[in-house]
């Protein structure tokens, strides 16, 4: 047989090991558990029969994904990493991806971060102002607590006073907002170019104040509690 045949039959017995939820099941635990588990430890913890764990096992041991080891009147069963590995491998390299391709966070936009931030509040939602070009807004109770560039490039959200002023004299990527706004602590934000974890929980913690301040008083408290004091 050759190499690329072999390479194809040991990819279908991966995949077809992998195909039931109670296999895949089987290695999680494994992995969880150091490695290994006799193998009516694991008959135990899926409640399964003996003969339904005997095919199980047999089919990630086909695989090459598990060991299983007579030892004195126990049956092991051991976690076969290295060879996962191998075969994911071998399977991404057929399809032109590396297994650290497989790693790698998807790309977010910055408008998809701050929508991430506004779905952790309880009924906020996004309204997009047609009489502002299609702006992006997003409201609580039928109020803004952010007014946002259709990219999220850059932010508009309310601060307690204190807060804006420190904001604007510390940040220069912070100003306060045009129209008047800026009087009631309203604040306007750059996100910045590629901006980093930090930037964004400072952008939430923001973006929450301000939810906070506009917010209904039992949704406020929601949110408040949840955060704790430092809000």
């Amino acid at each position: 047989m050759s190499q690329g045949l072999k390479d194809l039959d040991d990819l279908d017995a991966l995949f077809t090991a992998l195909a039931h939820p109670v296999r895949r099941h089987v290695l999680q635990v494994l992995h969880a558990r150091g490695g290994w588990l006799t193998a009516g430890e694991l008959a135990r913890r899926f409640s399964h029969s003996w003969p339904t764990t005997t095919r199980h096992l047999k089919l990630l041991e086909e695989a090459g994904l598990v060991v299983v080891a007579a030892v004195g009147r126990e049956r092991h069963v051991s976690l076969e990493r290295k060879r996962l590995g191998v075969l994911l491998d071998l399977w991404c390299s057929a399809v032109g991806l590396t297994v650290t391709d497989l790693r790698k966070e998807p790309e977010m936009s910055d408008m998809d971060r701050l929508e991430e931030i506004v779905a952790r509040l309880p009924e906020a939602a996004r309204v997009d102002v047609e009489a502002w070009d299609g702006e992006p807004t997003f409201r609580v109770g039928g109020k803004n607590f952010v007014f946002a560039a259709h990219d999220a490039s850059s932010l508009s959200l309310k601060l307690p006073k204190d807060e804006a002023e420190a904001l604007v004299a510390t940040d220069e990527r912070a100003e306060p907002t045009g129209y008047g706004l800026g009087r009631h602590g309203w604040v306007s934000i750059t996100v910045g170019a590629r901006p980093s974890r930090e930037r964004w929980r400072e952008i939430e913690e923001w973006v929450r104040t301000s939810y906070t301040l506009i917010a209904p008083k039992r949704l406020a408290r929601q949110v408040l509690e949840r955060d704790g004091p430092a809000v």
